[in-house]
């Protein structure tokens, strides 16, 4: 059985943020593993019953300062103080394409997979509802470096879908649930 925050306090109307999402590990040349690490981290915080994500580290100096930590950490923007300009990570465009799908008033939806919660997979997914457009949308995050498929259910029987998801992308699959 698996336990979550969010099992423990769903019932009293308590939103659980994800406020804490740095990436302080390894750079790559196109900056990928931040970015996965981003999808990562807030899929996976969506799938578990968080209804938000802040991230406070979204501009950081080109030398990744200033950090809570030693050494230097990413982020989605960084500045050159000395020259003015900024370079904009593809972690910058993960947060803003999932930010479209993670609303304020959104519900999550119960979503059955044989991925474990506990475990960094190369396949990660969670759906939420939009009670405003009564839109269902399923968030999936590919970390690995081969494309992957997946099958979609909708639970009442009505859609089941096989998608392809590419190798290290974020992909987002939406229909109106009105009947």
């Amino acid at each position: 059985m698996s336990y979550t925050i969010y099992d423990r306090y769903k019932d009293r109307g308590i939103d659980i943020v994800q406020t804490e999402a740095c990436y302080f590990g390894p750079m790559d040349e196109y900056y990928l593993r931040p970015a996965k690490h981003y999808a990562y981290d807030i899929i996976n915080s969506i799938r578990v019953g968080c209804t938000g994500f802040i991230d406070w580290n979204m501009l950081h100096t080109v030398e990744g300062t200033p950090a809570h930590r030693q050494g230097p950490s990413h982020s989605p923007i960084m500045v050159d103080e000395k020259t003015r300009e900024y370079v904009v990570h593809p972690s910058y465009y993960v947060i803003k394409h999932l930010g479209k799908y993670i609303k304020e008033g959104n519900r999550n939806l119960d979503i059955k997979t044989n991925i474990p919660i506990n475990k960094v997979a190369d396949l990660t997914v969670c759906s939420v509802l939009n009670p405003d457009t009564d839109e269902v949308t399923v968030l999936v995050s590919n970390r690995s470096d081969v494309m992957k498929t997946m099958n979609i259910n909708d639970e009442s029987g009505n859609r089941n879908v096989k998608v392809r998801i590419k190798a290290n992308s974020v992909n987002s699959y939406t229909w109106s649930n009105r009947r």
